[in-house]
């Protein structure tokens, strides 16, 4: 397992600390150095496989990911761990308790189209002189702060209108998979608890392409 590490691999692999971070170029082998630290802590230090979660960007590499514990480790101790994007293992947070907030079991997803005819629909019935882009970029660039932001009048009025739509829809966008996680995790404290003792270990790839969105949720966890 720690054979074809290098010094610096196996000291972040086998730390005692609690929190690490590493930081190095690309193609030095930090997935290497992630998964061989998951397969460290399940065969050497006896972690559980289900108090593990490992959260990528891209289904590509949650799916890269798995081969390379495979390798390291059982299909069984693999199949425990949570291991995937961070909007899939948000929905599947949602899944499991949206009802504390609100949904229901069966969420639909809507991809930017559905978005994009949802606002369009919203600004025509409000007769407004924006666009929908506008109020995308507004949801995209605040994402998780969004509640905390004073938007120009027009917009505010359409983010509201399409929150509203989209719970009547029981349907979340791709951003709002995190948001509304984030805020099962921030409102609701028996959900918070529960996945706050099942993952003590919790591992972010390519952790410097977090948005802040994905940053709070990581915090959260």
């Amino acid at each position: 397992m720690l054979e074809g590490l290098n010094i610096p691999q196996l000291q972040a692999v086998t730390s005692q600390a609690k929190s690490i971070l590493v930081i190095a170029g690309a193609g030095s082998g930090k997935t290497k150095v992630l998964t061989h630290r998951i397969a460290f802590l399940v065969k050497e230090r006896g972690v559980s496989p289900s108090n593990i979660l490992a959260l990528t960007f891209t289904r590509k590499a949650a799916k890269e990911m798995k081969e390379r514990l495979t390798m390291l480790l059982t299909e069984k101790e693999v199949s425990k761990m949570m291991v995937g994007t961070f909007h899939s293992i948000s929905l599947k947070m949602l899944e499991q308790y949206g009802g504390e907030i609100g949904y229901e079991k069966y969420l639909s997803v809507y991809d930017e189209q559905d978005q994009e005819d949802i606002l369009n629909t919203i600004i025509t019935e409000l007769g407004l002189p924006i666009k929908a882009s506008q109020v995308v970029a507004a949801l995209d660039s605040f994402g998780a702060d969004c509640d905390k932001v004073e938007f120009q009048k027009d917009i505010a009025d359409v983010v509201t209108q399409y929150r509203n739509r989209l719970k009547s829809y029981n349907a979340l966008d791709y951003s709002s998979i995190l948001t509304e996680t984030l805020r099962l995790l921030r409102s609701k404290p028996d959900v918070f608890t529960y996945y706050h003792d099942k993952f003590q270990y919790v591992f972010v790839d390519e952790y410097q392409d977090c948005d802040w969105t994905q940053y709070y949720l990581h915090e959260a966890l």
